[in-house]
């Protein structure tokens, strides 16, 4: 105790006395009774244990005590002796305590405690170290044993330095203990059998075991975050329990290690991860070991996991056995169990399985690898084997097993890499990735079958015994050779040929959608390959033994195809770029295509299909050509050797050459087709010239020789060509070359709705069919013909012509049919669909144009142009129904429309009378029953109606005497009953006996009905007569006043009687009562006498303005006849207007006694108006007969009156369609402008001044016809009381204007013209050509005519479709006629026939150059005219006071014929046409127009108008202008002319370009001085030297000061040409233009000008001249102006002449 006492007192020193006494008060209380502590305090002078003078209490730690060190000891302490004591602690000592070599430390319950940082325990050299408590080193360092140290309680390790001194840890007893250490144990072993440790590291981290970890007994309870990390080998000594925390285990290290489990059910429940530094580090299990914890999952992240034949079961719910990339699971396949609970590893990519074995034959694992190695021993497969990586054959066998069709997957490689042998029996190997495939041994099948992004490439030839497969991805096969069996595409893959070769040896099938390289076919010669696609070789195919099958599949080759084994063809098609060889044996089934050179010297069978040879033919073996053709078909130079037997033998390339060896023969059996071009025909040679080649072409084929040139032929037979020539040395060859007749078209329709249409027809024997240069009809023998085909939808235009066998073709026969299926606008009905009795009926309605109308799908009105419809019948009794429908000519119906009527011809019953009563003395009352309704009649006047009950009565005052009565009645159709006699006797005497009296006074009546008769009693009235006609009376007086039925009076006599009674009382003015009673059938009341005056009196007025009218110039006499001749036309109008006041009664029916009388049918209003039609009609005849009288005494006379028209045309013309569309010419409706402007003729006196500036009108209506003249014949006739003329002015015509923009004046003219009194309806086409009213009256074409210029050709159709003149057949003035002219636009010139120049120049009696000269002056030259048709010796051809010259070049009128005052004066540009070609520049426009008006030019760009030219047009209508320049391209121009009021408009187009070829020469004159002044009266015009005029051009010129044109045609180089002009030219400035146009293409040169002074004779030098000659040239210049002077006033405004 001497130690402890020392000790307290020192710290006594250092600390105060309570500190002191604390600490002893603590220290003392934690001793226990049985177990002392002994401190070092270093008395015994030594550093040894073992010296108890070192220890207090001089006594050494036994088993009882704690060996306590608190000092600082400088020399460390040595254990020099093995010890036991109860513990060992270190908490403040600075002190080193070392066990010496061999000694054996043992610590029992108080374990070792190492707690301060200077102090240590280094056991290093201790035999062994026991320890049964804890140790627990948190500072300092502590040094384990080399051997063991066993702890039996904890090990903790907080702080401090741990050297595990490559010793072990030994874990014992049943204890739970704690493993924490932050260091790192060497070996750690676990023999703690049923306890649980508590496994981590002091802080955080993992258990670091350096070297081996030892289970023996006990489980591992870690945290979730911590693992025991172990670098050395795994020991699995016994089962161990599952803990609650299992740790997990992780084998790390840059070694090998091994897992090690000594009995079959070692088990470990933690988690495995074998993460080594290498994948080459190894772990191999030395035993069998079983994971089956639920979740327990082994992990080899990196290295090698050797299962060396021992079992490796994980199948623990949930468990798994995971291979990462850097994994590889290394096995020699004689394991007992592979067991995993998700049946398979999980193989990550990039890792691998190798298989090894020792001896015997092994199953793969049925596994899904990343990569697979076999490297030595015997596999077999046991199931399919997939492999997402590579598959490496390093050594040993590896075959498909007893399943020999078990399939492998690969995905990256198949790489042989040593001596491995692979056995492929008949399975498959599917690649199905970017796949490197090179393998020395032979597959069975293979497919390629990797994603759309893969490719499979070839490392080394590819051996298949099988089929190569392509299913989808990419094959590229290199430059490696491929052997197959057979080859298939069964997907979307895509083979990259490369420059290898395709090998097929076997018997298999080839099909492919790629192409190959080169192809080889080297089968047993019993075996076939056969195509089961075309097939694509872009190099060589050869096929050098078996049999290559073609089947029905073509060959593509573009190189060689040689064959010296068997290639058969069924149906396919083989292209060859290059040669074709032949030395075994060839059967073509379909074309064969050889763009090289065709050799065979094997057998070679052709089928019935083309061969194409583009090089030489040779053939020097068996060629069977059965029903095949050769043709030889490139250009250049070919060679056919050989004698060959050709069915058909064809070349068609023009230019090409054929050479036929010399002394060989060439038979063609069938066809024999050489048809060159004119151009290059095809030559036929022998190759050795002057040595015949044979030619053997049977008769009975189809010979076709043409465009040839043949040279040493000897045909055998006569061979017939066209357009061929015949060299030496040929025989038995003729030209034919007479073209076959035109083929002849029997089935042609102008329109129809069905698409499929059979064109049939005639044509030439032995000739063919074409239309627009395809063959539709084979030559054959026969004359018949037909062709089926589709039409399209509107106009199908075609072409047939006739090839004979020659080649030879007849000329074209065009054909259209219109596609229509579109079906016609429903039809209307316009008639009544009342009841009727009439039986007679008339269907009326509207319908399309061009369409028939149908009832029940029968035809009762055929096709016509009409829009409205009509169609009389009967009609049957009863209600009469009707299906009608309307059908176009391409036969489109449209929709049924429903129409009925009824007939109802049945009369009521006969009337029944019941009773008469006397109603005073002189009136009875008739009381009956009848049909309800019917009105009653007695005679032939209605009475009264039967009342809804069906009674009657009838009161009237008989006459006195026996009165029959014929009572009947009608229904509301008029339809009579039987008639009822009745007879009434009235006396002025009462009856004596008849019966009893009925009153005082009157006389006695009785009535009979029927047989029966009933006196009556009649009071008389003396004097009392009855207002009305008594008609019973008038029939009854006798039997002859009744009129037969044979006797009566027809209709016609009727209505003549009529007018001419009704005239009659007109003229007397007074009442006429006339009255036929035909025996009480028709009675006809004339008018009362005012209106029939009224009418009369109308009449006359109406008959005196014509009669006026018509005697202006005519003798008096002819207007007295006309006067009397139109009296009965006047009356017969008269009668129309006032027909509502006269009655036409129906007929009464024929009573039962005395006399049936059969009835007379009554005229309809229809008719009477018809007759007063057509005597209105005969009386206009008349009238025009005698105008034209009058105007034929005016021509005679030599008096031409001045015409003035004012042409009205809107100043806004609307358009149907765009600017550009609207037509060339718009001119203004003839009728109408004749209507609104009345010819006006001038007296026949000069001094006459005056003219009418009011227009007259003549509308006819319906009360008849007015008409109306001048003012002053409107004055004449002003006392007329109704007289009905309308005087308007041009400018109350332009006003008054509807919304459509027409003229309402031009409406009713055009109403009054069609005799209409209903409103105009613009929308109606009235002539059905396809134009609305409207747009005939402002385009200017007559509403009324379909084709207003009679071409042909409709109005709608000149306008809207062609753009030409709707009223002139000639629009563009070239002389043809629309309809027969190709450009109808466009100025054609005309040639004339040598025969009419001969005939003309012999009238003359001259020779005269017809294309310069102009006989008769008029502007244009004598050939023109004869090309024109008019007379070179008359300036004015046709008399109608215009010369031929200003008709043809300035009003563009056909001088061949009289023209209108309206065509003179429509505006017009006249000197180009439209749609012309022009250079750019300035253009020269000239033409006719309204006089003394401007003319304005405009450019129309976008709907834009730009000005571009105006003039002023002269007094004659002529004008001649220049525009601005137009620049390059199309335009449209509109040429107008205004003066405010009235305006002319004429559109055309224009081409400007900047050269159109054409060149107009200069002229310029010798007379003219340097200022361009003439001095003399005749100036004459000379080409310039450098521009002589080029032959077959036209010269127009135009002398703008009398706007006089020329016109001539240069027929060679001119260079004497003068020009003059055609009149003398006056003193002052003057400008001639001219242009030269192509007379071939109508193109135009660019325009010239010249402008020139003519000087006066006054001031002016003599210039050389004599007086005398000036003198007499003004006097003759005075003549000459003088008479044109007369000239143009005795002609009026319009008549010129040319001097």
């Amino acid at each position: 105790m001497a130690t402890s006492q020392l000790f307290m007192w020192r710290l006594a020193s250092l600390i105060p006395g309570v500190l002191l006494a604390l600490l002893l008060s603590i220290f003392i209380s934690t001793q226990t009774a049985d177990a002392a502590v002994r401190y070092w305090d270093g008395g015994g002078g030594t550093d040894n244990w073992c010296t108890a003078a070192n220890w207090s209490n001089n006594d050494t730690p036994d088993s009882n005590d704690r060996a306590a060190i608190n000092i600082a000891v400088p020399g460390g302490i040595d254990i020099d002796c093995s010890i036991n004591s109860q513990g060992l602690v270190n908490n403040t000592g600075a002190v080193a305590v070392t066990a010496s070599s061999g000694v054996t430390v043992t610590m029992g319950s108080w374990g070792i405690q190492l707690a301060n940082s200077t102090g240590s325990f280094d056991f290093s050299a201790a035999t062994i170290v026991n320890v049964s408590g804890t140790v627990t080193i948190s500072a300092g360092t502590f040094t384990a044993p080399s051997g063991t140290m066993n702890v039996k309680t904890n090990f903790t390790h907080t702080g401090g330095t741990f050297n595990h001194n490559n010793g072990t840890i030994s874990m014992y007893s049943t204890a739970n203990s704690d493993v924490k250490s932050t260091g790192t144990f060497y070996n750690l072993k676990m023999a703690k059998s049923g306890s649980t440790y508590t496994m981590g590291a002091a802080t955080s981290g993992d258990v670091i075991v350096e070297n081996d970890l030892t289970l023996a007994n006990g489980k591992f309870d870690c945290s979730s975050s911590q693992s025991i990390d172990v670098r050395g080998d795994l020991v699995i000594q016994s089962s161990t329990d599952a803990p609650t925390y299992p740790c997990p285990v992780e084998l790390t290290g840059a070694n090998s290690t091994t897992i090690s489990a000594y009995n079959a059910t070692s088990l470990f429940d933690s988690n495995i991860t074998i993460n080594k530094t290498n994948t080459s580090d190894t772990v191999t299990l030395l035993h069998d070991v079983d994971f089956n914890e639920s979740g327990q999952d082994i992990l080899l992240t990196k290295g090698t996991l050797v299962l060396d034949d021992n079992g490796f079961i994980v199948d623990g719910s949930s468990s798994t056995f995971t291979v990462a990339a850097a994994g590889i699971v290394k096995m020699d396949g004689d394991e007992t169990g592979l067991t995993f609970a998700s049946g398979q590893p999980t193989m990550s990519a990039g890792s691998e399985v190798i298989l090894t074995n020792d001896s015997g034959t092994n199953t793969v694992p049925n596994w899904t690898y990343e990569d697979l190695t076999f490297n030595g021993g015997n596999y077999t497969l046991g199931a399919n084997l997939d492999v997402n990586g590579t598959l490496t054959l390093s050594s040993g066998t590896f075959a498909t097993g007893t399943n020999s069709s078990y399939q492998i997957n690969v995905a990256d490689a198949w790489v042989d890499a040593g001596t491995g042998v692979f056995t492929e029996g008949t399975g498959t190997v599917v690649f199905d990735g970017s796949t490197s495939i090179n393998s020395n041994e032979a597959f069975y099948n293979v497919t390629i079958g990797g994603s759309v992004t893969d490719t499979a490439t070839l490392a080394a030839t590819l051996d298949v015994d099988g089929t190569l497969t392509v299913s989808s991805g990419t094959f590229d096969s290199g430059n490696y050779q491929i052997n197959a069996n057979a080859w298939t595409d069964s997907g979307t893959g895509t083979f990259t040929e490369g420059t290898g070769t395709v090998v097929f040896d076997g018997t298999g099938t080839i099909a492919s959608n790629d192409a190959f390289n080169d192809v080889t076919i080297n089968t047993s010669v019993t075996s076939t390959q056969t195509l089961g696609a075309d097939l694509d070789v872009n190099g060589d195919l050869t096929v050098s033994a078996g049999t290559l099958a073609l089947s029905t599949y073509g060959l593509d080759l573009e190189g060689t195809l040689t064959n010296s084994a068997t290639i058969t063809d069924a149906s396919g098609a083989l292209t060859i770029a290059t040669n074709f060889t032949n030395s075994g044996t060839y059967t073509a089934g379909a074309n064969l295509d050889v763009e090289g050179n065709f050799t065979n010297s094997g057998t070679f069978t052709a089928g019935s299909s083309a061969i194409n040879v583009g090089g030489n033919f040779a053939n020097t073996s068996t060629f069977t050509s059965n029903t095949s053709t050769v043709t030889l078909d490139t250009t250049g130079t070919a060679t056919v050797s050989g004698s060959t037997s050709f069915y058909g033998l064809v070349c068609t390339t023009a230019g090409k050459t054929v050479n036929f060896t010399a002394g060989t023969t060439t038979t063609v059996a069938d066809t024999f087709n050489f048809t060159g071009s004119a151009v290059s025909p095809i030559v036929l040679a022998s190759t050795s010239g002057g040595s015949a080649w044979n030619l053997n072409v049977s008769a009975a084929g189809t010979v076709t020789p043409y465009y040839l040139t043949v040279s040493d032929s000897n045909a055998t037979s006569t061979v017939l060509a066209s357009d061929t020539t015949l060299g030496t040395g040929n025989t038995n060859w003729t030209v034919d070359a007479i073209a076959p007749s035109l083929p002849v078209i029997t089935s042609v329709v102008t329109d129809t709705a069905n698409s499929s249409y059979t064109f049939t027809g005639t044509k030439e024997a032995d000739s063919d069919i074409f239309e627009d240069g395809v063959e539709v009809y084979a030559l054959d023998a026969g004359t018949s013909w037909s062709w089926a085909t589709t039409l399209s939808a509107g106009v199908n235009n075609f072409s047939f012509t006739s090839k004979d066998a020659a080649l030879n073709e007849s000329a074209a026969v065009a054909v259209s049919i219109t596609l229509d299926t579109a079906a016609p606008a429903d039809l209307t009905v316009s008639s009544s669909t009342e009841a009727t009795n009439n039986s007679s009926y008339t269907l009326t309605g509207g319908k399309e144009t061009n369409s028939s109308i149908l009832d029940s799908d029968s035809v009762i009105v055929t096709i016509d142009a009409g829009t409205t419809w009509e169609y009389a019948l009967t009609l049957d009794e009863g209600e009469n129904s009707f299906t009608l429908s309307s059908k176009d000519e391409a036969g489109n119906e449209s929709a049924d429309v429903a129409h009925s009527i009824t007939l109802d011809s049945t009369g009521p019953a006969q009337p029944v009378m019941a009773s008469v009563e006397r109603t005073d003395q002189s009136n009875i009352t008739l009381n009956g029953t009848g049909e309800a309704l019917a009105t009653v009649w007695r005679d032939s006047v209605q009475t009264t109606t039967v009342d809804a009950d069906g009674n009657f009565s009838l009161s009237f005052t008989p006459e006195f005497g026996v009165n029959s009565y014929s009572l009947f009645l009608k229904d509301a159709l008029g339809n009579s009953s039987s008639s009822l006699l009745v007879t009434i006797e009235r006396s002025p005497f009462r009856s004596r006996g008849a019966g009893p009296s009925r009153g005082g006074g009157g006389g006695g009546a009785y009535s009979s009905f029927g047989n029966q008769v009933v006196p009556v009693d009649v009071e008389s009235s003396e004097g009392a007569e009855s207002a009305e006609s008594s008609e019973g009376a008038e029939s009854a007086e006798s039997d002859e006043a009744q009129i037969e039925a044979s006797d009566s009076i027809s209709v016609d006599e009727i209505v003549e009687s009529i007018v001419e009674e009704s005239a009659e009382g007109g003229e007397e003015g007074g009442e006429s009562n006339v009255e036929f009673s035909l025996a009480g059938d028709i009675s006809l009341e004339p008018a009362e006498s005012s209106e029939s005056s009224e009418g009369a009196e109308s009449s006359e007025n109406a008959e005196s303005s014509d009669s006026s009218e018509s005697s202006e110039s005519a003798e008096s006499s002819d207007s007295s006849e006309s006067a009397e001749s139109a009296a009965t036309s006047e009356s017969s109008d008269s009668s129309e207007s006032t027909s509502s006041e006269s009655t036409v009664s129906a007929p009464a029916p024929a009573v039962s006694a005395p006399v049936v009388v059969a009835p007379v049918p009554q005229p309809t209003r229809a008719e009477v108006k018809a007759t007063q039609r057509q005597a209105r009609d005969d009386r206009r005849d008349r009238r025009q007969v005698e105008r034209a009288k009058q105007r034929e005494q005016q021509k005679s006379e030599g008096i031409l009156g001045q015409i003035e028209i004012k042409q009205s045309i809107l100043e806004n013309i609307p358009s149907r369609s765009d600017l550009n569309e609207v037509p060339q010419r718009l001119s203004v409706f003839q009728n109408i402008t004749d209507a609104v402007n009345e010819v006006v003729s001038e007296s026949a006196s000069e001094d006459s001044s005056s003219e009418s500036t009011e227009v007259a009108v003549e509308v006819e209506t319906e009360t008849g016809s007015t008409s109306g003249s001048t003012a002053e014949s409107a004055a004449e006739e002003s006392s007329t009381e109704e007289a009905s003329t309308e005087a308007v002015t041009v400018e109350s015509i332009l006003t008054a204007v509807t919304e459509e923009g027409v003229p309402e004046i031009l409406i009713d003219i055009f109403l009054a013209k069609i005799e209409s009194d209903s409103e105009f309806d613009g929308n109606q086409d009235s002539d059905g050509d396809g134009m609305t009213d409207s747009e005939e009256l402002l385009y200017g074409s007559d509403p009324l005519s379909v084709d207003s210029d009679g071409d042909g050709v409709s109005d709608a159709e000149e306008i809207f479709e062609n753009g030409t003149d709707p009223f002139s057949s000639d629009s563009d003035g070239d002389g043809i006629v629309d309809t027969e002219d190709e450009n109808p636009l466009e100025y054609d010139y005309v040639e004339v026939e040598a025969e009419v120049i001969d005939s003309y120049q012999a009238a003359v009696g001259q020779e005269v150059d017809i294309d310069v000269a102009d006989s008769d002056f008029d502007g244009i030259s004598d050939s023109e005219e004869l090309a024109l048709g008019t007379d070179p010796q008359n300036s004015d051809s046709d008399g109608d006071g215009v010369t031929d010259g200003d008709e043809k070049l300035v009003y563009g009128t056909d001088p061949s014929i009289v023209s209108s005052q309206q065509e003179f004066e429509s505006t017009a540009v006249t000197n180009v046409s439209d749609n012309y070609l022009a250079p750019a520049g300035p253009q020269l426009f000239s033409g006719r127009s309204e006089p003394g008006t401007t003319l304005e030019v405009y450019l129309m760009i976008d709907g834009q108008q730009t000005l571009v030219g105006s003039t002023e047009v002269d007094s004659e209508g002529k004008y001649s202008m220049f525009t601005d320049d137009l620049p390059a391209g199309d335009h449209t121009l509109m040429a107008t002319s205004t003066n405010g009021k009235i305006g002319g408009v004429d559109l055309f187009k224009v081409s400007v370009v900047e050269d159109t070829g054409v060149q107009t020469p200069t002229f310029n004159s010798e007379v003219l001085d340097d200022g361009n002044v003439v001095r003399e009266a005749k100036l004459e015009l000379t080409p310039e030297l450098d521009s002589i005029p080029e032959a077959g051009l036209k010269i127009v010129m135009n002398w703008q000061s009398t706007l006089v044109a020329q016109s001539f045609t240069i027929d060679r180089q001119h260079s004497s040409l003068e020009i003059v002009p055609p009149s003398l030219l006056g003193p002052g400035e003057h400008t001639v233009t001219w242009y030269a146009q192509d007379k071939g293409t109508g193109q135009l040169g660019a325009p010239q000008k010249l402008t020139f002074i003519v000087a006066g004779f006054g001031g002016i030098g003599l210039g050389g001249k004599s007086p005398i000659a000036l003198i007499a040239g003004a006097v003759a210049m005075m003549l000459a102006l003088g008479s044109l002077a007369m000239l143009s006033k005795n002609k009026g405004a319009l008549a010129r002449s040319r001097a």
